[in-house]
């Protein structure tokens, strides 16, 4: 997509091409798959051709009244959207919303989260349609109200599911309250404040995700706003700062200590506008510019992959506009943009519901996150600018495939060490036999800081001949150089690494050196990141080993 808007009035003028072009292309699908049977028991809502589950209709109505509204728009004051809207609402209303407020949103079915999600998105059609003159204005004016009102109960006596699920059913209640006031809202977010924010010291939520945090500020920042709670700010400057500590170069985020399905975006980046504004802090802006220029570059890929899955290409492109319409709408400001560290090093052990330590290093182009925890074997991902490593991964076939883990991350002279042993006694086949037979297995990874990069040094020494696999799951952006051969990285590819190699993307490079074996072929399989793609790859030593392997970054 292009983009040619040069409105100086705005903080991201160049997102307002985008938007129109996203919206008509949202309302082309919407008109044409809007279920128009009246003997239908979903009539009036929208039926996506792949996945043919229809959701509650009316946020797609935030979309419709931006095309109805926009003069650039092909729709601009189209009849026919505003009929779209009418049924859609209708629909929400009398077929999608249950009494007690409720509606069914994925698997997730009646909780007061669906309710508080579509909650955003309903009163915007509400406030909007204040300032449009049409015969159905009143109308879908109403509908909005009624609708929400039922949110808002729902959101004040049904339960939620997650830790987040809270402040978002308390930001949709203080939207409620404002278009209906009640006392009892008011009440029932006092009553989920009183349960105290889940942060903890270092500014992680106990979701330790990014991408949900960004929710979490968003919400407590719509709190605060609109009941006037100033001191809801606080856990949000907290994981702000944080999260400045997170970044990657290029508009991603840290996220291998998540305990949600995170790839490395941040949301909701208008909430991150507007904290950057409110403190003038032009870190906040330089990281909200970072990721909607990588959002924007990648947009057309993400949506065509969306269709390619056809699990709901609909809901995929629903999603990217209404995140661009977001934004597009941000006033200019004065505070200008502020560089983001990139030379530290930063570790997090703090405890909320669960342990996390994480170990963040970031040296100009290089950056590196090395997770403690006991419940996943991505032990670190390092990069450098483009060329990324998402995970590493020990696993040994003593017994089974086994993995490395350790949830504690101790630093011993610098590094970041991985360690712990495996023993299994065996006894059998009767509880009466038992036979002085162990097996054993010994292993000590430390990581360190070199000139440029990193040296993994790795032991492991067993009882007997153990198959160990230490495995790199790259990106498959780029291509791999080894032994004089140059092969695109593709996705579920595996290599092995028997002597020096590089991973190359664009201008950056990773190079692969020092004591590198394939001594085996006994692998485990299966993508170890929370990424969706991987290449695979893999030094294959048996015990007794004891090396250094050497990861640098350098610009081609």
């Amino acid at each position: 997509m292009k983009n040619s808007c040069r409105n100086t009035n705005l903080w991201a003028p160049d997102v307002v091409p985008y938007v129109t072009v996203l919206v008509d292309r949202t309302t082309d699908i919407a008109l044409a798959i809007q279920v128009l049977d009246p003997n239908d028991e979903e009539y009036g809502s929208y039926r996506p051709l792949d996945s043919l589950v229809c959701q509650f209709p009316g946020g797609i109505g935030v979309v419709l009244t931006e095309a109805y509204s926009n003069p650039n728009s092909g729709y601009h004051r189209s009849d026919a959207v505003v009929d779209s809207i009418r049924l859609a609402l209708e629909a929400s209303e009398e077929r999608f919303q249950y009494e007690d407020g409720s509606i069914d949103s994925g698997s997730d079915k009646q909780n007061a989260a669906n309710a508080a999600f579509a909650t955003g998105g309903i009163h915007q059609i509400w406030e909007r349609w204040q300032n449009i003159e049409h015969p159905l204005s009143g109308e879908i004016i109403d509908r909005c109200r009624r609708i929400l009102v039922k949110f808002g109960f729902s959101c004040r006596t049904m339960g939620v599911f997650t830790p987040n699920h809270r402040w978002v059913a308390c930001a949709a209640m203080a939207i409620v309250n404002e278009v209906e006031p009640d006392e009892q809202l008011v009440a029932k977010i006092d009553d989920y404040l009183s349960d105290g924010i889940d942060q903890d010291a270092d500014g992680f939520y106990s979701e330790y995700s990014p991408m949900y945090a960004m929710l979490c500020n968003m919400c407590f920042l719509q709190v605060a706003k609109r009941l006037d709670r100033p001191e809801l700010l606080i856990p949000v400057r907290k994981n702000l700062e944080l999260l400045l500590s997170l970044c990657h170069p290029g508009g991603q985020v840290a996220s291998e200590f998540s305990v949600r399905a995170d790839t490395g975006k941040l949301g909701v980046l208008h909430a991150l506008v507007e904290m950057g504004v409110l403190d003038r802090r032009g870190e906040y802006l330089t990281i909200a510019r970072e990721h909607l220029d990588r959002q924007l570059r990648t947009l057309d890929e993400r949506l065509d992959e969306a269709k390619v899955d056809g699990s709901n290409s609909f809901g995929a492109l629903l999603g990217e506009t209404a995140e661009l319409m977001a934004l597009a709408v941000l006033p200019a400001t004065e505070v200008e943009p502020k560089a983001v560290p990139d030379n530290y090093r930063l570790r997090t052990s703090a405890f909320i519901n669960r342990q996390r330590t994480t170990i963040r290093i970031r040296r100009g182009k290089l950056s590196v996150t090395a997770v403690g925890r006991n419940d996943f074997s991505n032990l670190v991902a390092f990069r450098y600018g483009d060329a990324i490593v998402d995970g590493m991964r020990i696993m040994y076939n003593y017994y089974g495939m086994h993995g490395v883990i350790d949830e504690t991350l101790p630093e011993e002279d610098g590094e970041i060490v991985f360690s712990g042993s495996f023993t299994e006694y065996i006894d059998g086949p009767t509880p009466e036999r038992r036979i002085d037979h162990k097996p054993e297995l010994h292993y000590r990874l430390g990581i360190s800081e070199i000139g440029g990069g990193l040296a993994l040094s790795f032991k492991a020494q067993a009882r007997h001949k153990v198959s160990i696999q230490l495995e790199f799951a790259a990106r498959p952006e780029g291509r791999l150089e080894i032994g004089g051969q140059t092969t695109p990285l593709l996705d579920g590819e595996r290599h092995y690494l028997n002597g020096p190699a590089s991973i190359v993307n664009g201008t950056d490079a990773l190079e692969f050196g020092g004591d590198l074996v394939v001594q085996h072929r006994e692998l485990a399989g299966g993508n170890f990141t929370k990424k969706p793609q991987m290449t695979s790859l893999i030094v294959a030593p048996r015990t007794p080993y004891e090396g250094i392997i050497t990861i640098r970054g350098r610009n081609i």
